[in-house]
């Protein structure tokens, strides 16, 4: 067993990823990711974790938060996942985490999800449903968990890292976002819809044309986020320029769409 600790925040973890764990409490794992629940989470916010991986976000940011639903496809990683909660029961944090084997779609149902490795590594896809290892996994809808939940007056944050699934997802849930007091913390991965795009096709047309498809979708699904103000993780404001330079390079990066200043 691990003790985990970020900023002021501690929690336990299991003994797998020990080495991913280490660079946690070095605090060299994605620091603005934690600047973001210490901005945009409190007392009074439901936090979505979409994405949960093996739990480093939901555990922090359910500690900040009033309540917290995280949702993991992946089985490899649900089972991680719910051993490291599992680990925290005596804390009253974990008792504001409601875990979901399951992935996030505009509705209730059934998806195909792939890895490209065997699954357990934060890298699993709807994108990659074609892979050599594969899953059927249930789905549900947000609104859905609103609903059930009587959340509809509630401060939401929602946070969205599903390695490409997120081209789909968000605008389904552009109503939702405007229908509630929210703010959402997204990732997006234009690699992986690039590959996706081009499949076995590497003539430089093909190419071409899927670089102009992966920048037209970026344009496309960040203008049409119902909010005021849009940043990169970092807090800098969002600029075409900077949206387009991680877009044409294929890296993934990250922003905060708010209709509140940071």
């Amino acid at each position: 067993m691990k003790e985990v600790k970020i900023n002021s925040v501690t929690f336990k973890a299991g003994d797998n990823n020990l080495q991913f764990w280490e660079k946690v409490n070095s605090n060299t794992w994605e620091i603005d990711t934690f600047r973001i629940f210490d901005r945009f989470a409190d007392s009074e916010t439901v936090y979505f974790d979409i994405g949960a991986w093996i739990g480093p976000t939901v555990m922090y940011a359910a500690q900040r938060a009033r309540r917290a639903f995280a949702f993991e496809p992946d089985p490899v990683a649900f089972g991680i996942l719910k051993e490291n909660l599992n680990l925290n029961g005596d804390s009253a944090w974990a008792g504001r985490i409601t875990l979901y084997n399951k992935a996030v779609s505009a509705a209730d149902g059934y998806i195909n999800i792939g890895s490209k490795s065997g699954g357990g590594d934060s890298l699993s896809s709807s994108l990659f449903a074609d892979d050599g290892t594969s899953w059927k996994v249930e789905s549900v809808s947000v609104p859905a968990i609103i609903s059930e939940n009587k959340l509809e007056a509630s401060r939401m944050l929602f946070k969205i890292d599903i390695e490409g699934g997120e081209y789909e997802l968000i605008p389904a849930l552009n109503e939702t976002f405007s229908k509630h007091d929210s703010v959402l913390f997204l990732s997006f991965h234009p690699g992986n819809l690039f590959a996706a795009l081009k499949g076995k096709n590497n003539s430089f047309l093909n190419r071409l044309s899927c670089w102009r498809k992966v920048i037209m979708t970026h344009c496309r699904i960040t203008g049409a986020l119902p909010y005021k103000h849009r940043y990169l993780q970092s807090g800098r404001t969002l600029t075409r320029l900077s949206m387009l330079y991680y877009t044409f390079r294929l890296r993934s990066f990250s922003i905060v769409a708010s209709n509140e200043k940071w």
